[in-house]
């Protein structure tokens, strides 16, 4: 896909127009290109579809401008900038978005990168037993191969390296089928003997509903999301039993305790860097039924559902001198694409998340600072690489990679 940014300008006068401009700054005309003022005024009668069908995506570039001719072109672009003098940053002068591997149509997530091996490692999420994607970054172009853990992961959707160990969150469960052992909660890869490890499989004999993402914090405790995501993609055979909730797991004492239960559809969960806030996504929106039986489990989506990113401040817990509490939950971002997914922090605290046909770049505040856009549906992300200065975008069937100058 071609790199493009687009520039909407304003011009003045009794209705307002917009225009794409070849200049954006020290980028060359052909590849930057960049909105003016957010398109915050877009002229004559202009829609944006909605629809109620979660496999279609609605997205910026869909609306509609028909006294526009130029508006047509933002489809095409592969960057969008918002905030140009920050961009600059971000992007560096030469971006680039390229996929790198097609591969099976299933669902991939819980991307994650050991850089002693300099491997970055895919999980793929279906009903049957999948292998794991391992891609060699060292060389160029990257390779990629299939790996089985020792006993296998099943329906892995969050990952974070710590301590010379991937600790994943699994949202799945078979209770049927002999070959899946293991249920939702949180486990251990050791990516030199390929070994696995069960830290947390239940809530006093409760199964959790699915551990759909997590975050460690410096003290070492598994702070992670539950929500109903594994009933609704039929990997899990156990209709949800408990409320979605955020979960604070301290591995050393295998203490579970629940923190926050006030998002619909707790999702993707991060620490900024300082660890004093917690950034975790509601994306209630994608949802489905409970009561029906599970041979007509669906998805149902709704643009008015929380699709929103969400600070909590991380402060002292009041009861437990070793323990952390979030407070003050303030919604910060309404995706502008499906729901904010995967959650990633870069290095200068800038928020990065999978939203539907794309990647945004926000500031702490949530302020949309840049967007990458996909030919696919962006699940979840990854720094990885010389630096970390390059993304990983895993979806349905792809694995892309942006090379840019935000540092993981």
């Amino acid at each position: 896909m071609a790199a493009l940014f687009l520039i909407l300008s304003s011009l003045f006068g009794s209705a307002a127009a917009t225009a794409v401009n070849n200049s954006c700054g020290s980028w060359d005309a052909p590849l930057v290109l960049c909105i003016n003022k957010y398109a915050s005024v877009l002229p004559g009668h202009f829609s944006r579809a909605v629809s109620t069908d979660p496999s279609i995506t609605d997205s910026f570039h869909t609306t509609v401008v028909p006294d526009d001719a130029t508006f047509a072109s933002i489809h095409n672009a592969t960057f969008l900038v918002f905030d140009f003098a920050r961009a600059k940053g971000i992007l560096g002068a030469h971006p680039s978005f390229n996929i790198m591997f097609h591969t099976a149509p299933v669902p991939q997530e819980a991307p994650v990168y050991v850089p002693e091996l300099q491997r970055l490692y895919v999980t793929q999420v279906s009903t049957g037993l999948v292998k794991q994607i391992v891609i060699d970054v060292s060389v160029s172009p990257p390779t990629m191969e299939y790996m089985t853990g020792d006993p296998p992961l099943y329906a892995a959707t969050g990952s974070v390296y710590h301590n010379g160990l991937v600790y994943y969150s699994t949202t799945g469960r078979n209770g049927s089928d002999p070959a899946f052992v293991t249920s939702p909660g949180i486990y251990t890869f050791d990516p030199k003997t390929n070994k696995t490890e069960a830290l947390l499989n239940n809530y006093f004999g409760y199964f959790f509903n699915g551990a759909d993402d997590l975050a460690i914090e410096r003290n070492g405790d598994v702070w992670f999301t539950d929500d109903f995501y594994s009933w609704l993609d039929k990997t899990s055979t156990d209709r949800p039993a408990l409320p979605p909730a955020i979960y604070r797991f301290r591995p050393s004492t295998g203490a579970v305790q629940v923190v926050h239960t006030g998002l619909r559809q707790p999702n993707g969960i991060r620490f900024s860097p300082s660890g004093k806030t917690l950034y975790v996504s509601d994306t209630g929106a994608a949802s489905g039924p409970l009561s029906v039986p599970f041979d007509e489990i669906h998805y149902t989506w709704d643009s008015r559902g929380p699709r929103t990113l969400f600070a909590f401040d991380v402060v002292p817990s009041a009861t437990d001198s070793d323990a952390s509490a979030i407070v003050s939950g303030r919604p910060i971002y309404l995706s502008q694409d499906w729901v904010p997914d995967g959650i990633q922090v870069a290095r200068n605290g800038y928020i990065v998340t999978a939203t539907g046909q794309g990647v945004d770049v926000l500031d702490e505040s949530g302020v949309l600072l840049a967007r990458v856009q996909t030919p696919f549906r962006a699940a979840s992300i990854a720094f990885a690489g010389e630096g970390l200065r390059d993304l990983w975008i895993v979806g349905t069937g792809n694995i892309a990679r942006v090379r840019w100058n935000l540092q993981g």
